[in-house]
């Protein structure tokens, strides 16, 4: 038996035809759909990628600020010498203010539980306050990163005559090389 030719009207031709013309599109739909959803993905990924890394710089630059502001504080500490003791630099502010006699004061010392700071706990009574002031100036002199860490009072004594207060002062100890 030989094989006879199709013979198709031409309405079957066209339907023929824009079915396999359907199936072809369908077909490079469905085969180019992962390589596109990949592509999606990686830019999506190189987005997010992008945005750590411009995270990661900025903390770079935070952390190399704040090793610059450690070495400053290390050499400023260095600077003001091996010497350094809060307690005398305080006792000298009150000597130079003349209030190391003025009313009771107390002043002891004391570690904080780290360690690596000197404490001194200083309480005065009648003092004014532009004598106070003063005081506050003179400890704040000079490039010796004293801190006033704690003010638990400032108040009107009950006899009037001037102001009681009791403050917390702070240091860093020198580091021993």
């Amino acid at each position: 038996m030989a094989m006879s030719k199709l013979n198709l009207q031409k309405r079957e031709k066209i339907v023929l035809g824009c079915g396999a013309g359907a199936v072809v599109l369908l077909a490079a739909y469905l085969l180019m759909q992962r390589p596109i959803n990949e592509y999606k993905r990686s830019v999506e990924a190189l987005t997010r990628a992008r945005q750590c890394q411009a995270l990661a710089e900025g903390w770079r630059e935070e952390v190399r600020s704040a090793r610059g502001g450690q070495e400053e504080l290390a050499q400023r500490i260095r600077a003001r010498g091996p010497r350094f003791d809060l307690w005398t630099h305080i006792g000298s502010a009150l000597r130079a203010a003349q209030l190391q006699d003025r009313g009771d004061f107390e002043s002891k010392r004391s570690v904080l539980s780290s360690g690596a700071l000197a404490e001194v706990e200083l309480t005065l009574r009648g003092v004014t306050m532009e004598e106070l002031v003063d005081l506050l100036h003179r400890i704040y002199a000079g490039d010796n990163l004293v801190v006033l860490y704690k003010l638990t009072h400032i108040r009107a004594e009950n006899d009037g005559k001037g102001l009681s207060c009791q403050m917390t002062w702070i240091s860093p100890r020198p580091q021993k090389p």
